[in-house]
């Protein structure tokens, strides 16, 4: 799996494309625009058929990213009316995309990252959020098995052993990109759980080392088992500013 931390420390630079023409502030209230782009959302169709429902209303910019931070009151009033018709499946996909996801990027990424969130949005690419891990159970995010290491230029993020797999990975079957904590070790020591930025899939096609699997309990639903075993993944660490871990 291609990962990053979530700073600038990858082989492969996000690139940052413009976006600008397509996030002009339209004249149609917001509550209008919103609402529109769900108006016909089947409750019954499947995760795949809901994945392509949450990448339309992504790549229409009506609620962009960046949102939380630059129009919380707008950011919050699209959970206030999305709770109105979708509370279901499509409220947690849509948490999870822009919560968790581009949340964690643009409140722990480095400039780079953050301003990377744009042209995810406007390719209307999906992303998760990996903490939880099989043998955490209710403890989660209190155990964190899987690892990140420093190793020949880039961070090689390893699931040890079969609980240390990430689990319950909302969107984790569709998702392009996904967050994944993980223990930094370096030099000998444990510096405890850190955000990766990982690339799952490019142009559709998952990329080397991702692996998510459908969780054996719920065929039906998007919940995700993605395991990353010990290759190069080019990880990229979500941090302020572009750092040498070695520093």
């Amino acid at each position: 799996m291609e990962s990053q931390p979530i700073t600038q420390t990858s082989h492969e630079p996000i690139v940052v494309e413009s976006t600008q023409e397509l996030i002009m502030e339209p004249t149609q209230p917001f509550e209008e625009r919103f609402l529109s782009e769900v108006a016909n959302y089947d409750r019954g169709c499947t995760p795949v058929e809901s994945s392509l429902c949450l990448r339309a209303l992504v790549r229409s910019h009506t609620l962009r990213f960046v949102d939380m931070q630059h129009n919380p009151e707008r950011f919050f009033l699209a959970h206030r009316l999305l709770a109105t018709r979708l509370l279901g499946g499509f409220g947690i996909r849509f948490t999870v995309q822009f919560n968790l996801f581009a949340g964690s990027i643009l409140g722990l990424g480095c400039s780079t990252q953050v301003a990377a969130l744009d042209a995810i949005q406007a390719r209307g690419e999906l992303g998760c959020f990996g903490l939880t891990e099989v043998d955490a159970g209710v403890m989660s995010g209190l155990i964190v098995d899987t690892t990140a290491r420093w190793q020949d230029g880039g961070f090689v993020i390893h699931t040890p052993h079969p609980g240390a797999a990430k689990n319950w990975i909302s969107q984790g079957l569709v998702a392009d990109w996904a967050v994944v904590i993980a223990r930094l070790l370096l030099d000998g020591k444990d510096l405890g759980p850190h955000p990766f930025l990982l690339r799952m899939r490019r142009a559709g096609v998952l990329v080397a080392g991702s692996e998510p699997t459908a969780n054996p309990d719920h065929k039906h639903s998007d919940q995700a088992v993605p395991i990353s075993r010990t290759k190069s993944l080019n990880p990229e660490s979500l941090a302020p500013e572009p750092h040498d871990p070695k520093s």
